[in-house]
């Protein structure tokens, strides 16, 4: 045991396999059922690391050749079969992974993935399998930290990924503007070319025309069908996405993101370049914060509150299978398709990860990384500015938002602290009932004979330049504390961001504000931080709210002047220094409805 310890005081997996002999050991509860040089062995498996994996009798009713182990994750796929040979001891079979799939804290964003994962030809049930033997409580008791039960949960998922998803090199890929058919159009193709060398060498050869002018029509069907087959796999798809891109690809010349200029008017021309200047354009955004707490009473009930939320298998597995199978991949490599179709397997294992999380207030440093895809607004295409950010994040994180989301979603509700006004990302309120109630008030104001001043502001960079302290104070204010708030201290701190731009990624950049566009919780958190701006104005003036976008207008008639208004509502938005928006750029426009 000794001459054992020596050797496996080192940094990378190791295997210890063998006949021990030690049939007094239990290995489930660890314990040895009399005094023997048994508990010499199980006291190096303990104080080593190691996990004993056999768990059926090898010779007799005795579990005497076991497969110790200091990484679990590296060793699968283990069971006991018929004896080799004359021996009387059982043959213990079981699969090495030779290569663990790993992560950091802060992922290296300029390495690209070496595979090329075909999902629609996975074996799902093979995966659900793999997923429903395995011993998670084992491995999350060996992996007690936040950081660690991700790291473990992402292997084990790592590697069954790499045994029943066929992959191809990422080297295969497609380059841009170049495109690439199946195997026999090519050789279609390669016929047509090669019957046209032969005959623009022999003019009046006939036979040779005709063979060429055989091949070039084939060739024209064969095209001609590959083309309508992969339309007809777009429109079978389900995917919105997917057919715009497609559209999209035929109407234009063009993809991805075109030449850009920064401030200087240096150009920009490859992806690298572009990546950076676009991560660092979204990265300013971020506004500094001054450390000073605005005056924010408690509106939430002295008996609500809100301090934790308990993750169970029903609630994980409802979210899992209303997952949209069609969604991007994020930064963690599981498609929400692959959660979807997982969802009775991982729901569990699921479970304890966010319990954990939420119990500790923290949430592993992968969920911090974000890839983001710029998003042209309009406006001249090499202007940074008129991009805006959508961010890419751990599709695994999202699900633990969603079940956050839906509880925090029904407190606010329960305790009427979200305001009427606002229908951005609220249930059952759109665009449609925002302009449904401004165009009743409108036509009540006019049928009476009053007119309407009217002021729509826009706050710029509105998501991005949020305060985390002064959310968090807020969140206060509506009764969310304890491990909830903790937890959500710790999801907006710290975050992380690239810009990828064709297939080159950005370097990763620090975010010292806003919520996350492109997450679960962000929009929520938004539409708490803004709520309270519609308290700031009289009763005479009505507020709507889509998300950033504000709407004031009031009727003007004999106890009101229109010219009142205008300069009151121009400063008030010039010095804003009160409420929810201290940070907030401001673009007004007014607008005057009068009877003609």
């Amino acid at each position: 045991m000794q001459c054992l310890e020596g050797l496996t005081r080192v940094t990378w997996p190791c295997y210890v396999a063998g006949d021990f002999n030690a049939g007094t050991i239990d290995w489930p509860n660890l314990s040895v059922t009399c005094h023997s040089v048994d508990n010499i062995q199980l006291d190096f498996a303990i104080n080593n690391g190691f996990t004993q994996l056999v768990k059926y009798p090898t010779r007799n009713d005795n579990i005497l050749d076991i497969v110790l182990v200091n990484e679990p994750n590296a060793v699968f796929d283990v069971h006991v079969d018929l004896p080799f040979g004359c021996s009387d001891h059982s043959r213990v079979d079981f699969t090495v992974v030779l290569e663990l799939a790993l992560t950091s804290n802060i992922p290296d964003a300029s390495t690209k993935q070496s595979k090329c994962y075909q999902w629609g030809d996975a074996d799902y049930e093979g995966i659900g399998d793999f997923l429903a033997s395995y011993d998670w409580d084992q491995l999350f008791c060996l992996n007690p930290t936040v950081n660690e039960m991700w790291l473990a949960f992402s292997n084990v998922m790592y590697s069954a990924i790499d045994i029943y998803v066929p992959s191809v090199s990422s080297r295969t890929h497609c380059r841009p503007g170049k495109r690439y058919y199946p195997k026999k159009l090519r050789k279609t193709i390669s016929c047509k070319r090669c019957l046209w060398r032969k005959y623009r060498a022999d003019h009046g050869n006939s036979l040779l025309r005709q063979r060429y002018l055989d091949a070039a029509a084939q060739c024209r069907k064969a095209l001609h069908d590959y083309e309508i087959a992969k339309e007809m796999r777009v429109i079978n798809s389900n995917n919105v996405g997917r057919f715009y891109k497609h559209i999209n690809n035929r109407l234009s010349c063009h993809s991805g993101i075109g030449v850009l200029r920064n401030e200087d008017g240096t150009v920009f021309t490859n992806d690298n370049d572009k990546a950076s200047l676009l991560n660092e354009y979204f990265c300013d955004a971020c506004t500094c914060d001054n450390g000073q707490l605005p005056d924010f009473a408690r509106v939430a009930p002295l008996d609500a509150n809100l301090s934790e939320i308990i993750f169970t298998t029903d609630n994980i597995a409802k979210v899992l299978r209303h997952l949209k199978a069609n969604s991007s991949c994020g930064p963690d490599g599981f498609p929400p398709n692959l959660l979807k179709k997982l969802a009775p397997q991982l729901s569990y294992p699921l479970s304890v990860l966010f319990n954990n999380s939420m119990s500790t207030g923290k949430i592993p440093d992968a969920w911090r990384c974000a890839i983001v895809t710029p998003i042209a607004k309009g406006g001249v295409a090499s202007d940074v500015d008129n991009y805006r950010p959508i961010s890419l994040t751990s599709g695994v994180c999202k699900v633990m938002e969603r079940v956050i989301v839906k509880y925090l979603s029904d407190y606010l509700y329960e305790h009427k602290l979200i305001s009427r006004q606002q229908h951005g990302f609220i249930r059952r309120k759109s665009t449609s009932t925002n302009l449904l109630e401004t165009l009743n008030d409108w036509t009540l104001a006019i049928d009476n004979g009053d007119s309407i001043t009217a002021a729509y502001i826009d706050f710029a960079k509105a998501f991005d330049s949020v305060s985390h302290q002064k959310l968090l104070h807020k969140l206060q204010g509506y009764g969310i504390s304890g491990n909830l708030i903790n937890w959500i201290k710790d999801f907006l701190f710290k975050r992380l961001q690239c810009t990828k731009v064709g297939d080159t990624l950005s370097q990763y950049k620090h975010l010292i504000s806003g919520v996350i566009q492109g997450s679960c919780l962000g929009p929520l958190l938004f539409v708490i931080y803004v709520n309270d701006i519609v308290t700031l104005f009289g009763q005479d003036c009505v507020c709507k709210l889509y998300a950033d976008d504000l709407k004031l207008y009031m009727r003007i008639n004999s106890t009101h002047c229109a010219s009142s208004l205008r300069p009151s509502w121009t400063s008030w938005f010039s010095g804003l220094e009160c409420g929810s928006l201290t940070y907030l750029t401001k673009n007004v426009l007014f607008l005057e409805l009068v009877i003609i």
